[in-house]
């Protein structure tokens, strides 16, 4: 975790309905920090009409969108301010868009990054975006995804932590810690969750059996290890028994249902890359497993991470830097 003052929030200027900022309003209050709202954009379609426009043309359609986003921004910044918060607005002409998002955030360096997370109606439920994945592979700030309608004052947080990889345990350590401040600052519920997936093997006839036992007596060496593993890591934070849930079994399973039976609002996990999602869980499947649960997910990367986007664009891409 940084020490940043600020809190990055992703406005989406397509939607009226704006929730990750209602819960970055709220985050930023019991935090202490201040808001920094931000639209990237690109028109494509600008493009196309390279062969009639002229470079000032296009300039200026561009600067006169930028403009127009600029106002609306302020237009949403303006009922935070009068609750207090310090709220800064910027516009960017960028793409990708998660590769814009990365850039600005790497130079304003935030405390945490605040998106929501898109929201298809047709099948009621949240789903990730490509924009939400590449960013979960490549941003180097937390990374907080809103997929719930109604903004938490008061959460239930899982912390999902991989205690058995020794390499990502300064990672699993942040991973609590930043559910214990939560607890604080929110006077939110918090617990510790590790799922370990069992093995299985099929076999017919007493030929096998000794194979299987074999399996059997190698699991449960497996299973002491990763609850030991669990326990260390607990112990040194400080974590009550009561707040430690183990369960062994299908994440792509268990996870919905543990948030659904718990009233969960956040789960925190860690990221080195799209792949250290699925091993926070033991033969996890990742996309299956964000999308399917019904609450926000807060995405954490190891403090030696260094994300792929650089932090210029690059030069073959049309940039037009908003003079603030």
């Amino acid at each position: 975790m940084n020490d940043s003052d600020s809190i990055l929030v992703v406005i989406d200027p397509t939607v009226h309905e704006q929730r990750a900022l209602e819960q970055a309003s709220i985050l930023a209050k019991k935090l202490g920090k201040n808001l920094e709202l931000l639209i990237c954009t690109h028109d494509e379609t600008l493009q196309h009409y390279q062969h009639i426009l002229d470079e000032e043309q296009v300039k200026s359609s561009v600067t006169g969108l930028l403009e127009q986003l600029l106002h609306s921004l302020e237009a949403m910044a303006e009922p935070h301010r009068q609750k207090g918060l310090q709220v800064s607005c910027d516009v960017v002409w960028d793409r990708p868009i998660d590769e814009g998002i990365v850039r600005k955030a790497l130079q304003s360096r935030p405390f945490m990054i605040v998106k929501d997370t898109h929201y298809h109606a047709k099948l009621t439920r949240s789903i990730f975006r490509n924009t939400d994945w590449s960013l979960i592979r490549t941003c180097p700030f937390p990374l907080l995804l809103v997929k719930q309608h109604a903004p938490w004052d008061k959460p239930v947080i899982v912390s999902a932590v991989n205690p058995i990889n020794e390499n990502d345990i300064k990672l699993d350590v942040d991973i609590v810690r930043f559910g214990e401040l939560m607890q604080a600052r929110m006077a939110a519920e918090h617990s510790v969750l590790h799922v370990c997936e069992p093995l299985t093997v099929s076999y017919v006839g007493v030929s096998t059996m000794g194979y299987a036992v074999t399996l059997h007596e190698q699991y449960e060496e497996l299973l002491e290890m990763h609850k030991q593993s669990l326990l260390k890591l607990t112990e040194a934070e400080n974590i009550s028994q009561e707040k430690i849930i183990f369960k062994e079994g299908s994440v792509v399973r268990l996870l919905p249902t543990i948030v659904e039976e718990n009233n969960v609002d956040l789960v925190i996990m860690g990221s080195t890359s799209k792949s250290r999602i699925a091993q926070v869980f033991i033969g996890g499947t990742a996309e299956a497993v964000l999308d399917e649960i019904g609450c926000d997910v807060l995405v954490l990367k190891p403090s030696t991470f260094k994300s792929p986007v650089s932090e210029q664009p690059p030069p073959e891409y049309p940039q037009i830097v908003w003079p603030m």
